[in-house]
């Protein structure tokens, strides 16, 4: 799991009270659930990226959990774009077959 953001303070690395935390989400304006998906040519996806923002107080938090335990992190603006673009490039190396394999099909032609 990345750390905070470049810059960030000590004040914007993970919440790890409880209290802090029902306090944050209770006062959520928005959230973003996001799960990317690569199926190939398995029954079953390959890929399972499943994420969730949170808007709370104005600032973005990236909400993961580390060992079980929920952990916001603050993110700078942009964030959510670059991982969405990050997470969609995988999905595509993910299921795209290498070529040489015998498995390109037409989109290898």
């Amino acid at each position: 799991m990345p750390g905070p953001a470049l810059g960030s303070t000590p004040s914007t690395g993970p919440v790890v009270d409880r209290a802090e935390l029902v306090r944050l989400l209770d006062d959520e304006q928005a959230n973003l659930q996001v799960s990317v998906e690569a199926w190939g040519d398995s029954d079953a996806p390959e890929v399972v990226w499943p994420r969730l923002w949170s808007v709370v107080d104005g600032r973005l938090l990236d909400v993961r959990t580390d060992d079980g335990a929920v952990a916001p992190v603050e993110r700078p603006a942009g964030s959510v774009a670059a991982e969405l673009q990050w997470a969609l490039v995988g999905a595509v190396d993910a299921t795209t077959p290498e070529p040489g394999t015998g498995a390109e099909g037409e989109a290898g032609q």
